[in-house]
């Protein structure tokens, strides 16, 4: 095995071309880090955590898809207290506005859950949440304090799920691209970020 490899698992003689780190200075690029010593030392250990990071993020699409092709589908099958609720509170065409809110939640939530086009399916859940949240939970409207206080929480909730759902997004990139520069440039090349 070389004993000049660089943190990055790259022989050190290689030209900057072959590197995915070539942008970086020649010192950070060539020093024995614990980290580097890791990698070339035990190559199972980063298999096994990528892994673990596929079946939690795969357990995580499942929880969140599910969630809303379950509320998509309870737009359907339980609709009409939902079309009275939106037209209680103002929604133009509660009926149509009822159907078409659960189709962009049904189709995101198995989006998620198939893996087919996820952020396209975050997508669709993340315009259904900014959509309904100012509609049918406008906290700021609410004189009542026990009405207030449920309209808040449904409407913060909406927004945290907007940003899980992004920080999600975001995350498995940047995991994607920090493996993706761990490694030689030929491996680095057939990795895909999601």
């Amino acid at each position: 095995m070389h004993e000049n490899l660089t943190p990055h698992g790259v022989d050190a003689q290689s030209s900057a071309d072959d590197r995915p780190t070539a942008m970086l200075p020649k010192a950070l690029t060539t020093m024995s880090t614990p980290m580097a010593r890791w990698r070339r030392d035990e190559p199972h250990a980063m298999a096994s955590q990528s892994r673990a990071e596929t079946v939690l993020h795969l357990l995580g699409r499942a929880i969140f898809g599910g969630y809303f092709l379950y509320s998509g589908l309870h737009h359907f099958l339980d609709r009409e207290p939902l079309v009275e609720q939106a037209r209680r509170k103002g929604v133009a065409a509660p009926d149509l506005a009822v159907a078409g809110s659960g189709l962009l939640i049904v189709a995101g939530g198995l989006s998620l859950l198939a893996g087919t086009r996820p952020k396209v399916g975050a997508g669709l859940i993340a315009a259904f949440l900014l959509g309904v949240s100012p509609q049918m939970h406008a906290f700021w409207k609410e004189q009542d304090a026990e009405k207030w206080m449920n309209e808040f929480v449904n409407s913060t909730k909406n927004m945290a799920l907007i940003g899980e759902q992004r920080a999600g997004s975001g995350a498995s990139r940047a995991v994607a691209v920090e493996r993706a520069a761990l490694m030689p440039r030929s491996v680095a090349l057939t990795t895909t970020v999601r």
